[in-house]
């Protein structure tokens, strides 16, 4: 990798090697100990992730709380994850999405949703030695959840909401909506809300 900048695109090794779930091995989250057929106990191998809703909903705590008459911070930390919250295939993401209800359960606003993702851009890093450029996919950003540590998203609302109940939500992607257009797949239907909650009136017990 030139100067280290080329990033992997695909890296839960190092991030569980790096992390504070070292000495706890791969198969104990993802091969649980089950049943078989012949009544005997035994590692599973499906090692789903994407299909297993109760893993992935254990996975994301969050805590909201208002900070100012038109916003709400969100708090979001990982459960007893070794790696990076999402983490595998580069595209895979969080949307972050909130709403803003009134008495009769009507959505009178929403808050622009936000992702929690890996960012790439390709650029000309190195060249071969013919002279020709190569380009590499450069890892810009990554705002997704670290193991052990809580991140802070900031909602803001386009008015006062003091009086009204705030929903968030998390929803865990596989791709983005141009990705997923771009494939056919209905994004609605494919993502998993891994973790969601309300924030009452201001007041309002």
């Amino acid at each position: 990798f030139p100067d280290g900048v080329r990033a992997a695109m695909q890296n839960t090794g190092n991030e569980h090697r790096t992390s504070a779930f070292a000495g706890t091995s791969c198969q104990d989250c993802h091969m649980p100990v089950v049943r078989g057929s012949d009544d005997r106990l035994r590692r599973s191998h499906a090692f789903r992730v994407l299909g297993d809703i109760k893993l992935l909903t254990s996975a994301v705590l969050g805590r909201a709380a208002r900070s100012g008459p038109r916003s709400f911070t969100l708090t979001l930390s990982t459960v007893g994850v070794g790696h990076y919250f999402p983490t595998g295939d580069m595209f895979r993401r969080l949307e972050l999405r909130a709403a803003a209800i009134d008495s009769r359960g009507n959505v009178v606003a929403r808050a622009p949703a936000q992702s929690l993702m890996r960012r790439f851009v390709m650029k000309q890093v190195d060249t071969t030695a013919g002279g020709k450029p190569i380009t590499h996919r450069i890892q810009e950003e990554d705002s997704r959840l670290e193991p052990g540590a809580k991140r802070e998203v900031e909602f803001t609302f386009p008015m006062e909401t003091e009086g009204l109940l705030l929903h968030w939500e998390v929803a865990y992607q596989r791709m983005g909506a141009g990705m997923a257009r771009a494939f056919d797949i209905d994004l609605a239907r494919d993502e998993v809300v891994v973790a969601s909650g309300e924030l009452k009136p201001k007041g309002e017990r």
